[in-house]
């Protein structure tokens, strides 16, 4: 059980690694497009999630992701909406790296009680 648990924990240090070259990247002040609300600046920003600022200052948030279409678009939208899927990708298998350790660790615990 001590080898799942150690496995688990490089997993999770491995990906953590992974994820922090997009930690990194900020948008504050990148000017978007949008279709319906126009052009833009982000104002804030919070992991893959923004929020712009648009005309009259109307404030929209917005998930930056491939499976979210209807978001803003950046100057180098591709390689932007890549690099925070991968970082919505990667902080999802770390969870779920996270939740399998903490139940091999409740396993060990019920073992030794």
């Amino acid at each position: 059980m001590q080898e799942r648990i150690d496995s688990l924990e490089t997993q999770i240090q491995a990906k953590d690694i992974e994820l922090d070259k997009f930690r990194s990247i900020s948008l504050l002040n990148v000017r978007v497009t949008h279709k319906q609300y126009g052009t833009g600046i982000v104002i804030a920003q919070k992991e893959n999630t923004i929020k712009v600022r648009f005309p009259e200052g109307l404030e929209k948030s917005f998930i930056i992701h491939t499976k979210f279409p209807a978001r803003p678009t950046f100057e180098d939208d591709e390689q932007v909406v890549e690099a925070f899927t991968e970082y919505d990708r990667l902080t999802r298998e770390i969870q779920g790296l996270k939740k399998l350790l903490e139940i091999e660790k409740a396993k060990v615990q019920t073992t030794i009680l």
